[in-house]
């Protein structure tokens, strides 16, 4: 059985678990092409400012890493009207036993929480009154018997954000079935 001389590093992704003011979680998983020798991995995140903020070192024995990273006092990243975009460093590199360094990926990435909640419209609510509106027009009339109604929101690092854009959905199933009066 033939060995690989040298370990090469196939992919590396970073996930932000969770972040908040104290403290941010960052997964990174390091798939691994081939494993030669005895190799180790290493992980050193930096801060914008350069600052190294995390440091980790493994033996590399399987062709799947993951390690979850703690880093203390985050600058969080914040889409664009609700704050700063802040960028960290993920310096990812095998070396051999010796240090000598066999390959390396580099990426940037924002320390940031992203969540979509949707809870219930309350009865006397501006969106719940406007849904039992919309009930009694004549095109939705005992066609939508809901008794509840929700929106969504997503928030940015626990701040709800306006997400802009927009989405068509079609009136009916088949585009032949819509008439210019559903539409």
């Amino acid at each position: 059985l033939l060995l690989p001389s040298e370990t090469e590093i196939e992919n590396v992704f970073a996930e932000t678990l969770d972040a908040d003011p104290e403290c941010a979680q960052v997964r990174i998983d390091t798939d691994f092409a081939n494993i030669g020798g005895e190799s180790y991995l290493h992980i050193c995140i930096q801060n914008p400012q350069g600052e190294t903020v995390y440091t980790h070192r493994q033996l590399i024995v399987e062709k799947h890493s993951t390690r979850i990273a703690d880093i203390e006092k985050p600058q969080l990243w914040f889409p664009n009207g609700y704050g700063e975009q802040p960028l960290y460093k993920a310096i990812i590199y095998a070396a051999d036993s010796n240090g000598a360094e066999l390959c390396r990926k580099e990426f940037k990435f924002g320390g940031r929480h992203v969540k979509a909640v949707q809870l219930c419209d309350r009865e006397n609510d501006a969106y719940f009154v406007k849904c039992r509106e919309l009930q009694q027009c004549k095109h939705l009339k005992g066609k939508d018997n809901n008794d509840t109604f929700s929106g969504f929101t997503v928030t940015v690092n626990g701040i709800p954000v306006m997400c802009k854009g927009a989405d068509w959905v079609p009136s009916e199933p088949f585009v032949s079935d819509e008439t210019d009066e559903k539409i």
